[in-house]
């Protein structure tokens, strides 16, 4: 059910016209702009708005994301994840780090790429960062997604 809610809300968010693309898919060899292939996402401002969508599955959803926060911290040793005045917290929200719905069209696809370009979050010293990012996580929103086939678990 949590899943055909998330579903649902970005349904109608992507519907109501407040993703916007941004030119990064890739989508075949001719290397035109197609907005409609493109990714297109709802940034973190609009994730947050509690005036739009369905805030209550957001919601629910940074606040399981804020346990696994808490349970990375202790799990990477890196306490400074979760505190509630770190600087992620702060530039993010509770629960939530670069969290988005992201959507791409028939064909599009992100190329395998790295992150990790800032200077300060590089080699050893990056570690303590709290706005380093660790681990990524993708959740499929698709109904006819198949983790088997389509890869993911």
């Amino acid at each position: 059910r949590f899943i055909q809610e998330l579903r649902a809300d970005a349904q109608n968010l992507h519907g109501d016209g407040h993703f916007t693309t941004d030119a990064l898919a890739s989508y075949g060899s001719n290397g035109n702009f197609d907005p409609s292939k493109d990714r297109a996402v709802l940034k973190l401002q609009q994730w947050k708005d509690v005036n739009l969508g369905n805030i209550r599955v957001r919601a629910d959803f940074g606040a399981t994301m804020a346990r696994l926060r808490q349970d990375l911290s202790e799990n990477l040793r890196r306490p400074d994840l979760a505190q509630p005045d770190s600087a992620a917290v702060a530039k993010y929200g509770n629960g939530s780090t670069e969290i988005s719905y992201t959507r791409f069209g028939p064909g599009a696809f992100l190329k395998r790429h790295v992150d990790e370009h800032h200077e300060e979050l590089k080699a050893a010293a990056g570690w303590s960062k709290p706005t380093r990012r660790s681990i990524s996580w993708l959740i499929y929103l698709n109904e006819e997604w198949d983790g088997d086939k389509d890869g993911g678990q």
